[in-house]
Formats: structure tokens, sequence, C-alpha cells
């Protein structure tokens, strides 16, 4: 064999292997999260909050300020997200203006998440949770807050309680930088 054809076998093999990379990159997977996330939605959205451990991702919808949890994948640095789990909340007041929420939700994979979106002037820098039972057991978690949005595995061996039923109280502080807290909210089911 000579030295010709060994070099037109070796390009042969690196122009079929970029384009393998390349199909794989446009077909499975995208460079960061916003944009594997905004290949499944037709509205524009944006990121508020990930969390890296269990990705989680919080994010917004813009035009209609629908915030939505769910869970994503990331393998190689690359994205993909499937919007079948998605767990999704509009919170509008009176005049159709996105409000303060908080809620637990199981989500499949993960367990219990407390997420939410906090609607204000002030920018929130800290959340404080707090569970209480009727049967005395409880629990308190403390968390940084990025873009006002709330994205909180709680621990494991609350993972798979039921907190939508009467036994549990669940209150949440919202702090500043300062520590100071801005507001309150009861967790309503």
């Amino acid at each position: 064999m000579s030295i010709i054809n060994s070099k037109k076998i070796f390009l042969y093999l690196i122009l079929c292997l970029s384009f393998i990379a390349i199909i794989f990159f446009v077909f499975f997977g995208s460079t960061s999260l916003e944009s594997a996330i905004q290949k499944k939605w037709h509205e524009k959205i944006e990121v508020i909050s990930d969390e890296h451990v269990n990705n989680l991702v919080l994010f917004k919808e813009k035009k209609t300020n629908l915030i939505v949890v769910n869970t994503y994948t990331e393998k190689y640095g690359l994205y993909s997200y499937n919007n079948d789990t998605e767990e999704p909340l509009i919170s509008l007041d009176e005049e159709g203006n996105p409000k303060t929420f908080v809620k637990v939700t199981d989500i499949r994979g993960v367990g219990n998440v407390l997420w939410g979106y906090i609607v204000g002037d002030e920018e929130i820098a800290r959340v404080d949770a707090t569970f209480n039972s009727t049967d005395g057991r409880g629990f308190s978690y403390e968390s940084t807050v990025l873009n006002n949005g709330i994205l909180i595995a709680l621990p494991k061996e609350y993972k798979h309680v039921d907190f939508s039923n009467d036994e549990w109280e669940i209150k949440t502080s919202f702090l500043d930088k300062k520590g100071k807290i801005i507001g309150t909210y009861k967790l309503l089911y």
C-alpha cells in the first residue's frame, strides 16, 4: 500500500468521524441548557436556575410568564431536554401580572423539590423554608436564590413524603443580601 493511499484512507476516516460528530451534536444535544430547552418550546424561554446535582432546571416562558420545573440530561458537555415530565405553573394576580409562588412537587427520578418564583423589586439572596408536621416532625432548609427562582431538592428522608395533606405546614421566608426578611409565603395546596 502506498503512502498516498494511506493518506487518502486517513483523510476519509477523519471526514467520516467529523460527519458522525456533527450528526450526533445536531440530533442529540446542545452546548447550553437554554438552547436544549428552546428546541422543545415555540416561545422564547429564560433559564432562571439550575441544580447540577439532580439535573433540575427552573425556567420561564418570556411571553406568558409560565414557570416550569423539570429535569435534564448532560453528557460530555451536551445537554438534552425532554418536556414529557414538565411541571408548569403560571401564577398571575387579578390584573394578569406575575405573582410570587412556592410549591413542593415530587419529580420523577429526583423526589420532592421545593420550587418557585419570587416577584418583586428587590433581589432575593436566600430562602429559608420550615416544614412542620402535626405529629412533631419537621426540618428547616436554607438555600441561596438565583434570579429570584427557588430550586431545592429536599433531603433524602423527605424525598417521597406527601406534603400536600393537612399534616404539614410549610413556610418560606425570603431574605435580601443583608439577611433582612423581605417577605414570607405559606404554601397552599
